[in-house]
């Protein structure tokens, strides 16, 4: 019997917040997870809830509890509880992997977004170097685009006039 765990890294953190993990709870297990009661089902996906906003947020236990009308406690509880709950019942780990793989791309795609605004930004109002080699990176490939172009057409004549 194999116990869930989940190991973000550290870019990982904070990149998704409460309500998009809620909303990909509700959307993906069709349980709303704010209705009080103690059905499996309804304290299963609160739990899984409550695993990814410890492990992908960096609210407090008592915000993350506070999110869904819990306290601290029960976010606690529901962290002891709920990976030993998910080894022992395969419909639940396949929920939860469901629920999890759509966390892991929303915030993959995030980093992604970071990372392009990173790679695609002048980092300082100073940092003009930068710019001039960009310019003349699209001028290169401007003359190279042309003369791709050139090499393609070709001109005809009329000579019967």
């Amino acid at each position: 019997m194999e116990e869930i765990q989940i190991h973000p890294l550290r870019p990982e953190i904070g990149q998704i917040s409460l309500e998009e993990i809620e909303r990909i709870v509700l959307e993906t297990g069709r349980i709303d997870i704010r209705v009080i009661s103690r059905k499996r089902n309804y304290v299963l996906h609160r739990g899984i809830f409550f695993m990814l906003a410890v492990a992908y947020t960096r609210h407090s236990l008592a915000s993350i509890g506070l999110h869904l009308g819990k306290d601290h406690a029960t976010v606690i509880h529901a962290n002891k509880t709920t990976p030993w709950t998910l080894a022992q019942d395969k419909d639940a780990k396949n929920m939860f992997s469901a629920i999890h793989a759509r966390v892991r791309y929303k915030i993959e795609s995030r980093l992604k977004e970071v990372d392009f605004i990173k790679d695609n930004r002048v980092d300082s109002a100073t940092d003009y170097m930068n710019v001039y080699d960009r310019v003349d990176k699209l001028l290169i490939e401007v003359e190279h685009l042309k003369t791709q172009l050139a090499k393609e057409i070709t001109v005809e004549y009329d000579t019967t006039i």
